[in-house]
């Protein structure tokens, strides 16, 4: 079993993630989203993470599923857990039904404070307040039923999200994003590894 790491253009986000599964000694594959659901085998995947994206991805470009097939089709056929940050957050959101508009305040310069709701899940054993970098400028306007909202921030009524049925998590911020001297934020790598927890326990059940 192994990870896969849905690459939307946004190189440190990637490398964020495959250091920490490297560090955990976690098998892991980097994939491009241009890539065809057939390089990997659904039913040997752990965990699947749809990355940040590159500033020339809109995902309010009508024709966006088309140029992300593989963020589609895992969302679509995988039964592991799936995790998107930033441009996977609002892909997930996007693909199952929200709307995703321009955020109100610039993209931040310092970390913003984030309020948890819910504190399990990817966020179980984490303070009710913390703070993440988030490097995008769109964000929610709605999300779908199907979604249970676990984390909110004043820049934005919805910085978390997970399913209520299925393993599938998501925040607007990075909690995998490190400085030029690889020290992570408070809690943010306990926010992926609590996912990597969850897929793990899910693969041995």
């Amino acid at each position: 079993m192994s990870f896969i790491i849905v690459d939307n253009g946004d190189p440190y986000s990637v490398s964020s993630l495959q250091h920490i599964l490297t560090e955990r000694g976690l098998p892991h594959r980097t994939l491009s989203c241009k890539a065809n659901f057939d390089a990997i085998a659904p039913d040997k995947v752990s965990g699947v993470f749809l990355s940040g994206g590159a500033p020339d991805l809109d995902v309010r470009d009508p024709d966006i599923a088309a140029k992300v097939p593989l963020d589609v089709a895992c969302l679509i056929n995988c039964t592991a857990p799936i995790m998107g940050i930033c441009f996977g957050f609002e892909l997930i959101i996007q693909l199952t039904g929200g709307e995703i508009v321009s955020l109100p305040t610039p993209v931040p310069a310092k970390c913003v404070e984030i309020e948890i709701l819910l504190q399990e899940g990817i966020f179980l054993g984490l303070p009710r307040i913390v703070c993440m970098r988030e490097f995008n400028s769109l964000g929610p306007a709605k999300i779908p039923h199907s979604f249970l909202v676990t984390a909110i921030s004043a820049r934005s009524p919805v910085e978390a999200v997970q399913h209520r049925s299925r393993s599938i998590f998501a925040t607007l911020f990075h909690p995998e994003a490190a400085d030029e001297k690889g020290h992570y934020q408070p809690g943010g790598k306990k926010i992926v590894n609590n996912f990597i927890d969850i897929c793990l326990a899910k693969t041995s059940s």
